[in-house]
């Protein structure tokens, strides 16, 4: 494992589950021109030994990058272990989910924790906008004010929407399986705590874990914030299509009988035999 802590602890965790050669460099270059300077960048990875002078030379001691791997390293089977596994070694006060091929605006890092100073007791998305390149100049300009083809979901018709100011709106339940994702999206450290994290039995399959949690965030009592200021670049990538453990039928069918459950008893505590708090506490203790 490649660790570098500093002194003080940074106030965002910057988190990315696995990682693509081909974007490494530049969600690295888009990292290192991020005006907020204040967060560490943690990347578990399945493929941790071939990549990690790749990763640590693209860094270039800038920021404090930790490199790692799962526990018991199954490649695409392990989603929601990776995520538990990054949150066990982030020290950050706020999340902010970085996919592996999407790379932040220079305002993005400081916006999100403008936002979280402004609402501690919600969570948050903004736009992903998609390009095709990924020159300096994107990462340096002004914001960058494409569209986002999913900002046409929420309506009255569709998903109900509160506007909070002319900048972000609130969105009510059903609204957060079609946006948060980790593209461009933050929540507090706290709150995923609260929840004891993803639910390992929504592992295998793509999407399901992301939104299961912020479902059970909104339950947990945090609101759920849009902002259309904040933005990623969203680069274009063949969708992987790995071996899961289930087919989408079953996780379809699954996450309702799980839904259902969980709106009948108020649940948001899942994986009763994890307690991630206090394994992440441990975890940090012995990196410190």
């Amino acid at each position: 494992m490649n660790s570098v802590l500093d002194v003080i602890t940074p106030k965002v965790s910057v988190i990315t589950v696995t990682c693509m050669d081909r974007f490494i460099k530049e969600q690295a270059t888009a990292l290192k021109f991020s005006e907020f300077r204040d967060f560490e960048w943690v990347v578990v990875d399945d493929l941790y030994d071939d990549r990690k002078e790749l990763l640590t030379e693209a860094v270039g001691g800038e920021f404090p990058l930790t490199h790692t791997n799962t526990p018991d390293r199954k490649p695409y089977f392990n989603t929601v272990e990776a995520l538990h596994t990054a949150i066990r070694h982030s020290r950050g006060e706020l999340i902010f989910w970085m996919i592996d091929y999407v790379f932040i605006h220079k305002e993005t890092l400081g916006r999100h924790w403008k936002l979280y100073q402004e609402y501690p007791n919600a969570f948050f998305s903004g736009r992903s906008v998609e390009v095709d390149t990924t020159p300096e100049e994107l990462f340096k300009g002004g914001v960058h004010r494409g569209g986002d083809y999913r900002m046409g979901l929420f309506s009255n018709s569709i998903f109900q929407r509160r506007w909070i100011n002319e900048e972000i709106f609130e969105v009510f339940p059903d609204g957060v399986i079609n946006w948060w994702a980790g593209r461009n999206d933050s929540c507090p450290m706290e709150a995923v705590l609260k929840c004891n994290g993803f639910d390992h039995e929504l592992d295998g399959f793509h999407g399901y874990q992301d939104s299961d949690l912020a479902q059970r965030m909104m339950r947990a009592g945090y609101r759920y914030l849009i902002d259309n200021v904040s933005v990623v670049l969203e680069f274009p990538h063949s969708s992987a299509r790995s071996i899961g453990v289930r087919t989408e039928t079953e996780h379809q069918e699954l996450a309702a009988r799980l839904g259902k459950q969980r709106e009948r008893g108020k649940i948001y505590w899942v994986n009763e035999w994890m307690n991630l708090r206090k394994e992440r506490d441990e975890c940090l203790k012995s990196l410190s």
